[in-house]
């Protein structure tokens, strides 16, 4: 049995039988699937949209120079406040 992540507080609490699909056309029409009208947190969820966003903003050569890159050098799910 697959285990919620405990490292994300909200993934945590999210209930795994829980799933939704919301299908939205460029003219407006919507059509809804399953339980879309529960809160979710979408963590992992929009890093395909921030990958399509640089590759419209940037080109393909320019996103896959930083492919791989930790750009803080500190784990992606750290809190820090940084008073510099």
């Amino acid at each position: 049995k697959e285990r919620l992540p405990v490292y994300i507080p909200i993934l945590a609490k999210a209930d795994p039988t829980k799933f939704g699909v919301s299908v939205c056309t460029i003219d407006g029409q919507c059509v809804l699937f399953g339980d879309c009208k529960d809160g979710f947190g979408v963590q992992s969820s929009m890093k395909p949209l921030n990958y399509a966003i640089a590759l419209e903003i940037c080109s393909f050569r320019k996103v896959y120079q930083h492919c791989g890159i930790e750009p803080s050098d500190r784990p992606f799910n750290e809190m820090v406040l940084d008073h510099k």
